[in-house]
């Protein structure tokens, strides 16, 4: 078993994918396979990510709900404490090497890209690839050079609301 458990291997390849391979210019909406939604305008974009109104329930609640459902389960593992440690250094990381990366009006989304793809990573701990689950969506949509902002629908009913970095 590697340091981040028996799904090291694709813990790893989200560590390899914020140090490496993050960037604004990458291209590839045809590797998302879920129903999206893309908005043309970052203003909008932020809006949803941050001040969704109206009556579906907010992106950052729906991304928080996610991740609290999958920091209980770790509690189910019985020998998670062994990585748990090794998982918590990664958000300080992510933050590190994210920061040299973005610049300009992207620099507000730094918050919100490290602690996607930490929780990621924490998922992928405890799950392996899940490919219905909401944070392996966010992380395709990062490898595919998007910023995942918002939900509209009932989640997990709808479209996920992305938008070209």
């Amino acid at each position: 078993m590697g340091k981040f458990g028996r799904y090291s291997e694709q813990v790893q390849e989200v560590i390899n994918f914020v140090e490496q391979n993050f960037s604004l210019g990458t291209a590839g909406i045809s590797n998302i396979h879920f129903p999206i939604h893309l908005l043309g305008d970052f203003d909008e974009a932020k809006n949803m990510a941050w001040r969704q109104e109206g009556q579906f329930l907010p992106w950052v609640d729906i991304r928080e709900n996610e991740a609290s459902e999958i920091l209980a389960e770790r509690y189910k593992l019985d020998d998670f404490k062994v990585f748990d440690d090794e998982l918590g250094l990664l958000i300080d990381h992510f933050y590190s090497v994210l920061r040299k990366k973005l610049s300009g009006e992207y620099v507000d989304l730094l918050d919100d890209i490290a602690s996607d793809l930490y929780n990621c990573a924490y998922a992928r701990a405890i799950h392996g690839i899940d490919e219905e689950g909401l944070f392996e969506k966010i992380f395709i949509t990062y490898r595919a050079g998007y910023w995942p902002c918002g939900w509209e629908g009932i989640y997990p009913d709808g479209n996920m609301l992305i938008y070209k970095l």
